[in-house]
């Protein structure tokens, strides 16, 4: 969310509204309910009137060139153990409730925590189609949790974030072993036997997703002009077209995935549901682009990060754990179309048959 800067503090009025233990708030298919109550509109001066008085924090820029987070204010009820974002000071465009206390994330924020959250936790109940949080999480997606889960009801998204201390049990799992346990309801039994597994829950309206443009030829394969480059493992590929598209902006079109899938016509692609697994037709289009050879003098260096641009249009919520994107194999003929490529970083991406003949090809091989 942006939230380093948000600082500017105010707070006034009454502090009525029920009291924070007799509150229940329901999300379901019409909407949100405070003790009954259907909120037409999921407004600041609608939360007020159950909740009490909010106060605010107010974005503000620390130097001029800073970007701005888009969501101008947050209000916070410090005695329900609730805050909501709003774009227009007016409308709540994100409700969250503080569930429990988490020592352990709350002293690693970089900002005054409590400045941005309720100074309590959420004492009443909270229920998602009139059931206990944690009998609500579709089972499917408790077994796929990391460190949030996410899910849909009516035209509502919700997502609750784990606590810490689970989030690291889980985290700390072999991606392979983690892999293994999608299939089981292994890590869904882990988050139930939690006490208290989940830190907090937000909740927000979805968004409706663009219909694709079935006509639309945008994203065709470019018809190769001239020579081009041949590639025998998609790795090595990547890394080059990670060069030569986003660092350089040499090879177009500039690849987007949300782009990619409001525009693709065969089937309805959701990017933020690739957590694991590369996008099908996204590798496919990496692996058809071709690749000029009259580029391949601009290659002088090729660097293997996990924040990498192009892995996170493959696989856009990728946390960068896996070895899915690492050089396993490398041949000669490929390496042999860079002649004036220098330098490789992040050797541990590389398997050592890759760096021998990388290092035996004069490139400098770095952590």
């Amino acid at each position: 969310m942006g939230l380093l800067n948000w600082m500017k503090t105010k707070s006034g009025g009454r502090q009525g509204g029920p009291s924070p233990e007799r509150l229940c708030i329901d999300i379901g298919q019409e909407g949100l309910r405070i003790n009954g109550s259907l909120l037409p509109e999921l407004t600041l001066a609608a939360l007020d009137a159950f909740l009490g008085s909010h106060r605010e924090a107010q974005q503000v820029r620390s130097s001029p060139d800073e970007p701005v987070d888009p969501l101008k204010l947050v209000a916070i009820w410090d005695a329900a153990g609730v805050r909501a974002f709003s774009d227009d000071s007016v409308h709540a465009s994100e409700l969250e409730l503080r569930l429990a206390e988490d020592p352990a994330w709350e002293s690693s924020v970089q900002y005054d925590f409590f400045a941005l959250n309720p100074r309590n936790v959420f004492a009443g109940v909270f229920t998602v189609e009139g059931l206990p949080l944690l009998q609500a999480v579709p089972q499917k997606v408790l077994r796929e949790v990391y460190s949030f889960a996410e899910w849909k009801t009516g035209n509502w998204d919700v997502m609750v974030m784990l606590r810490e201390e689970l989030g690291e049990v889980i985290s700390s799992m072999p991606f392979s072993e983690r892999l293994k346990k999608l299939e089981t309801d292994d890590i869904a039994d882990l988050v139930r036997a939690a006490p208290q597994p989940f830190r907090e829950v937000c909740i927000s309206r979805s968004a409706a997703p663009p219909k694709p443009v079935k006509s639309s030829k945008k994203w065709k394969l470019p018809k190769p002009q001239g020579a081009v480059l041949h590639f025998s493992h998609l790795p090595f590929k990547l890394a080059v077209v990670q060069e030569l598209m986003y660092q350089q902006e040499r090879l177009k079109p500039r690849f987007d995935v949300h782009d990619f899938a409001r525009h693709h016509a065969k089937r309805d692609i959701d990017p933020n549901s690739y957590y694991f697994e590369m996008i099908p037709e996204v590798k496919a289009w990496f692996d058809g682009l071709p690749v000029p050879a009259s580029l391949a003098e601009h290659v002088q260096r090729l660097s293997f990060d996990g924040g990498n641009d192009i892995y996170l249009e493959l696989i856009p919520q990728w946390d960068g754990e896996d070895e899915q994107f690492n050089v396993t194999a490398l041949s000669a003929q490929e390496l042999a179309q860079f002649p004036q490529l220098r330098e490789v970083s992040g050797s541990h991406w590389l398997s050592p048959e890759a760096i021998e003949l990388l290092t035996r090809h004069g490139v400098a091989v770095l952590d």
